[in-house]
């Protein structure tokens, strides 16, 4: 019915599987002349997956339609299966100047080709490249890709430090933020990644921007707290802090990097404690020495964590307050705002 059409192929995409009877229906609506309804045919035809097999020659057509090539590609891919003419196509897309095409055909290609190496390690390559680009699109299906696929830490490590290599800070965090949305899934993997020593700083940073959902990464991460590299001490204390309060067995190293006094990986073990909360209250003799010390930033960074690690030390609140007062003058807002909140928990010891 060509004024439900539209409709009934979003609701196949919900049903994925189960719709496998319409894969006849959403076959014929491959050659809609509504590109809307092609593509939309399509993307119900991939949640279907394996058994929408007999859409393979098909969808081929549909890889030479500008409007439908991605879209075709992807469900190819997650079939699992395609015609020869399919295939030769496929890889004519992996070279091409579209970097979601490319990417997508990349994956596909490794997805029809299950279990061989060198398809999987183009494709990694590939995948690791478009996580680089400048359009989140992109981005977002290199890091699906990436989990979908699986070449593990060995393959993609090296190729990531590579690709980040020399790049600007805008793209790195752009690349680093694209595999963050893989969230909880990911973890398992960036643990096994952290035994690669030059992507530690990289991958601490992704499992910081997860969150409280890499819980499990907390024993690996309070590791690297004593790692040679500065670098790597600083994001694993920021990813233990974004963790949370599930950081607190990281408690006693992070107060052991505070004492060192060197930027930036005390910086960052302040920030740690502070967002640990109470069950850092064993970090207090370190904050306060902190706090006394020459280093303006760390004592203020101090000062900020004694408010959320014992808000009611009113002899500790006495020392902090100062600081934090004084921090309500810095240019920076994050900064001022963050020391407002700060005396706010402080409550009436901050009058």
């Amino acid at each position: 019915e060509e004024e439900t059409a539209y409709w009934a192929c979003l609701v196949a995409q919900e049903l994925g599987p189960k719709a496998k009877q319409a894969v006849p229906a959403l076959t014929g609506l491959l050659a809609s002349e509504k590109p809307e309804v092609r593509r939309e045919a399509i993307m119900a035809l991939a949640t279907i997956g394996p058994e929408a097999a007999s859409a393979g020659e098909a969808l081929s057509k549909c890889l030479d339609d500008p409007l439908s090539q991605a879209a075709a590609t992807f469900a190819l891919g997650r079939i699992g299966n395609a015609p020869a003419g399919a295939q030769a196509k496929i890889r004519v897309g992996a070279q091409s100047k579209d970097p979601l095409v490319k990417v997508l055909s990349a994956w596909a290609l490794a997805k029809i080709h299950a279990g061989d190496k060198a398809v999987l390690r183009d494709a990694a390559l590939a995948m690791v490249q478009g996580l680089t680009s400048d359009k989140e699109a992109v981005r977002e299906a290199a890091a699906q890709g990436l989990s979908d696929l699986r070449p593990g830490p060995d393959m993609v490590c090296p190729l990531l430090d590579s690709a980040l290599k020399g790049a600007e800070p805008e793209v790195i965090e752009n690349a680093l933020n694209a595999l963050a949305t893989l969230g909880p899934k990911a973890v398992p993997s960036l643990i096994e990644a952290l035994k690669h020593e030059k992507s530690r700083p990289g991958v601490a940073f992704i499992l910081g921007k997860i969150g409280p959902e890499a819980e499990q990464a907390v024993e690996t991460l309070v590791g690297l707290l004593g790692d040679s590299n500065r670098a790597t001490c600083h994001e694993a204390a920021i990813a233990l802090g974004k963790i949370g309060p599930a950081s607190k067995r990281a408690v006693p190293a992070l107060a052991k990097l505070v004492e060192s006094a060197e930027p930036p990986a005390a910086y960052g073990a302040c920030f740690a404690l502070g967002k640990i909360g109470q069950d850092a209250a064993a970090a207090k003799p370190a904050l306060l020495k902190a706090m006394a010390g020459k280093d303006e930033s760390l004592a203020g960074l101090a000062a900020w964590a004694l408010a959320y690690v014992d808000p009611a030390d009113d002899a500790a609140a006495k020392k902090a307050v100062p600081l934090l007062a004084a921090a309500l003058k810095e240019p920076d807002a994050q900064i001022r705002e963050h020391a407002a909140l700060a005396l706010g928990e402080f409550g009436a010891a901050a009058k």
